[in-house]
């Protein structure tokens, strides 16, 4: 009885092993699906919005390009002004 008993478990443990093994080899339909598209290809939408933002970036750099040479001159103009009028000498007390 005790010899039928363990070749039962035995035979049970060993039928769950063999259930588990093909499971894993042969896989269920969702793991078998193709997987969802993560880039997809953009729509209309998106590429106005692409533009647009080209188009405010190229505006930006324009407008930095503007400040830069706006810089440049009022420097230069502060330069010429401390040429002509030299700062008055500073008093003691």
């Amino acid at each position: 009885m005790l010899k039928k008993s363990v070749l039962l478990l035995t035979l049970v443990i060993s039928l769950g092993f063999i259930i588990i093994a093909f499971a894993q080899y042969t896989g269920s339909d969702l793991e078998r699906k193709k997987p969802d598209n993560l880039y997809p290809e953009p729509g209309p939408g998106d590429l106005l919005i692409v533009e647009q933002l080209r188009e405010t970036n190229r505006l930006l750099q324009e407008q930095t390009r503007l400040l830069t040479e706006q810089n440049r001159i009022l420097l230069n103009a502060l330069e010429q002004a401390k040429k002509t009028n030299p700062p008055p000498p500073a008093q003691h007390r």
